[in-house]
């Protein structure tokens, strides 16, 4: 079953250290939706574009899922502080979205939904989650990542739906004629606007003119 609670408050964490990789990656910095469970990933090293790459991660999730409420934890007090400043650069962008949408002014600003914490004890079960992969896949966890992910978003856990099932209420692999089918007779495809068209035409006349006047 769907849940409409989902994303409604995303967990970010930086996990590790864990064996170096070839990449030099050493962490992995997640972003965990506790009701769906879906887990957005990426391996990092630690050097001085950390915070860079994790406000970078998180303004991406931002982007395909929605803003939306969001903790960092388990990270130093001093790269957490330097990831809010590093948010704030986006604020342009959501400031745009949320003035021509009925949400509150306060959500127009990064820093009133993106709040720091020490632990997040309804994510614990995230940490034994990576130990356990990179402890099965020492050299290779980082390039395998996705990979991983996919698995896990995709398969059922103990009797729940599967992240993916949460997240879009649909299998993650479409594939039958089927699917096709219930594709073409449920979202059938929509007539493009007359403004659209209009747009072609008025590119059609242009292309006739510079044919019949400059070439």
């Amino acid at each position: 079953m769907w849940s409409v609670r989902a994303t409604c408050l995303i967990y970010v964490q930086i996990l590790g250290p864990y064996p170096k990789t070839a990449s030099r990656n050493e962490f992995v910095v997640t972003i965990v939706d506790p009701v769906s469970h879906w887990i957005v990933a990426q391996p990092i090293a630690f050097d001085s574009s950390l915070s860079s790459q994790v406000s970078c991660l998180i303004f991406k999730t931002f982007c395909d899922f929605g803003f939306t409420k969001c903790t960092i934890s388990s990270v130093p007090p001093q790269i957490s502080s330097d990831i809010l400043n590093k948010l704030k650069k986006y604020d342009n962008c959501l400031r745009k979205v949320t003035a021509a949408l009925d949400v509150p002014a306060g959500a127009a600003e990064i820093c009133n939904i993106v709040k720091c914490q020490d632990k997040v004890a309804e994510c614990a079960w995230l940490s034994e989650l990576f130990s356990a992969w990179v402890q099965d896949n020492p050299g290779t966890w980082d390039k395998d990542l996705d990979e991983f992910l996919f698995e896990f978003r995709a398969l059922p856990k103990n009797g729940a739906p599967s992240p993916f099932r949460s997240m879009f209420n649909r299998r993650p692999v479409r594939w039958s004629e089927v699917d096709k089918e219930n594709i073409i007779q449920n979202n059938p495809v929509p007539e493009l606007p007359k403004r659209r068209k209009l747009q072609g035409s008025l590119m059609k006349v242009l292309h006739d003119y510079i044919l019949s006047n400059i070439l």
